[in-house]
């Protein structure tokens, strides 16, 4: 899709309409299968249309941040990220993290909690986020050794190790967002474009 598209898309009238094409642009590998979460800044007007364009998707979310005009919002599907978050890497960079519980519902409310103490300037910032969202941990630990500095390469994130792998995994997430938009361009809905995860 061009460019002016893309930006026209971003502009329309229709709250919906936007909203869709967002998530669309920002979170197709989350809504192709192929991440455990992902997380978009929304402003309130955005925001309150989220019931209404994922109601027949099996996307979940939750607010993990609110100031006066925005909401940083975590999008995930709730079988695949508990999951996720079971495997051992996870739960040993959680526990580092403070994380008592591997529960979904707790490690969603420890992650709100950390972020809130960010934004009050109570704490360095969570960054077991960037777990949660299934980049790889080595390069979550290598941002957080050199604080976002000497970085191979950046991405989707900013890779420390692997960089093949990296770039590979990049490449699937672009196909994912060039087939996510044509198909919106085509007409279909949000939840046509989502994949349904089978259980």
């Amino acid at each position: 899709m061009p460019i002016d598209k893309i930006e026209e898309m971003l502009k329309c009238e229709d709250v919906r309409k936007r909203l869709a094409f967002q998530m669309v642009l920002q979170c197709a590998p989350l809504l192709k299968g192929l991440k455990p979460a992902c997380i978009l800044n929304l402003k309130h007007g955005l925001y309150k249309e989220l019931d209404v364009v994922l109601a027949e998707t099996d996307i979940s979310y939750v607010t993990l941040q609110r100031s006066a005009s925005r909401c940083l919002v975590l999008f995930y599907r709730e079988k695949t990220f508990a999951k996720f978050i079971c495997q051992d890497f996870v739960q040993c960079f959680l526990n580092e993290q403070g994380y008592t519980s591997m529960a979904l519902p707790h490690v969603i409310e420890r992650l709100k909690n950390r972020m809130k103490l960010f934004a009050n300037s109570e704490n360095a910032f969570p960054h077991e986020m960037g777990v949660l969202l299934g980049y790889p941990l080595a390069d979550v630990k290598g941002f957080m050794l050199h604080r976002g500095d000497k970085a191979l390469y950046t991405g989707y994130w900013k890779v420390y190790e692997n960089l093949q792998k990296a770039k590979e995994t990049f490449r699937e997430y672009d196909l994912a967002k060039h087939r996510a938009i044509y198909e919106f361009a085509l007409g279909k809905t949000i939840t046509e474009i989502t994949a349904r995860q089978i259980a």
